[in-house]
């Protein structure tokens, strides 16, 4: 299965302070579900949206959404942290903070009707055991 990982900062201070551990967890997360295989889906892309000074992507916390393609075999995951959240990580946490939201993106994701009966719980539990 392909696994893929960008982010999207909202504002210069988020990039500086995340692309590395972003490019770092993107290594990471391929390896955690590299033996992970989700009936019915080849990709889930993962997005994760650090809100900023510039753009404020979410009102609070952490939060994701999930779009589904059956055609492609996809899943994407829009996992959208709040500026209060990225703002209180200090620089040696960056990391785990990145990991600890990719977890918690995951565990909150909830596929649509239109997946059927695709299950993230293998996903999830691969990411738990072998990220954090």
């Amino acid at each position: 299965m392909e696994v893929t990982l960008s982010g999207r900062m909202g504002g210069s201070e988020m990039g500086v302070k995340f692309l590395p551990g972003i490019v770092q967890a993107r290594i990471r997360l391929k390896s955690a579900l590299e033996e992970v295989s989700v009936d019915g889906l080849d990709v889930i892309d993962v997005e994760l949206w650090i809100s900023g000074s510039v753009t404020d992507y979410c009102a609070a916390g952490v939060s994701s959404t999930t779009k589904f393609s059956a055609r492609k075999r996809s899943v994407c995951i829009a996992i959208c942290i709040a500026i209060e959240e990225a703002s209180r990580i200090d620089d040696d946490s960056v990391a785990s903070a990145i990991e600890g939201w990719l977890v918690r993106g995951f565990e909150s994701a909830a596929l649509p009707r239109s997946a059927g009966n695709i299950s993230l719980s293998g996903a999830v539990d691969a990411l738990k055991s072998r990220i954090t």
